[in-house]
């Protein structure tokens, strides 16, 4: 809990000047949020390493009739929820305060990014079945730079190659990142200058708003959900709409299905 939350007042101290709502600084606040959320599951490579040794003990209290590997799953599960989002609340903490983001969706930033880490201990329980814990941080690490590589802020997952596109699915980053986006920008009643409202006329107020000193993919927009569409443009991934409930459920179904994996495995 302390290496996260040291880690994201690194980011938030990195990023200081994010804190100004202007058109300059507003795609390093998306950065920020995009690089916070992704690098605090790192952590989860500790677990890698550590639940091997839990399911060695595990593996020979079952042959000898103690439990079955349901309760197993079931109790490390219980115990890993209340430190998963303990930790979550200290690194989202240290966020919305360097990050000067509104208070008001604290709560909702606090539930994505706990219910992205218990995915990221849900894979580091399944990669902690390999043979050695050495080969299970591998693992976790291979998994983890594969889902940082094909989140949706270097390449639209619709352009991933097969059969590397399949790989986009079952990992959470994508999902997350488009839900702590939203959670960051558009609940944000706060209006960024550089930018004001305009009467949409085709030619010099295309998209509603018009920037001062500012032209091209500079000029964003005035809220967080003008800013997250003309994000978008560039990252697909990134959208104004309102698809966080859609994220959650699907990070939730992550969390069980590599649950179940875990369970098959032991």
């Amino acid at each position: 809990i302390v290496t996260a939350s040291a880690f994201a007042v690194w980011l938030g101290i990195l990023f200081i000047m994010s804190r100004e709502r202007t058109q300059h600084y507003a795609y390093p606040r998306l950065f920020l949020a995009c690089f916070a959320i992704t690098s605090t599951s790192t952590i989860s490579f500790v677990g890698a390493f550590s639940y091997h040794l839990e399911n060695v003990s595990a593996r020979a209290e079952q042959r000898d009739a103690y439990y079955a590997p349901t309760a197993f799953v079931v109790a490390s599960t219980c115990t890993q929820v209340p430190m998963v989002f303990l930790h979550g609340f200290g690194v989202v903490l240290c966020l919305w305060v360097f990050g000067d983001w509104t208070w008001a969706s604290f709560p909702l930033g606090w539930l994505i990014i706990g219910v992205y880490l218990m995915v990221y201990e849900a894979i580091a329980g399944v990669c902690a079945l390999a043979p050695t814990p050495m080969l299970g941080v591998i693992n976790f690490v291979n998994i983890w730079f594969t889902d940082f590589l094909f989140c949706g802020m270097f390449m639209p997952r619709d352009e991933v190659i097969w059969p590397f596109r399949v790989l986009t699915w079952p990992l959470p980053n994508a999902w997350a990142v488009r839900a702590f986006a939203w959670a960051v920008f558009s609940p944000n009643s706060a209006e960024y200058s550089g930018a004001s409202a305009c009467e949409p006329d085709g030619a010099t107020c295309a998209q509603g708003f018009v920037c001062d000193d500012t032209q091209g993919v500079a000029c964003l927009g005035y809220t967080g959900a003008q800013i997250l569409d003309s994000v978008g443009v560039t990252y697909p991934s990134i959208t104004s709409e309102r698809t966080w409930p859609t994220d959650l459920a699907i990070l939730g179904g992550m969390v069980g299905a590599w649950k179940l994996i875990h369970l098959i495995g032991l």
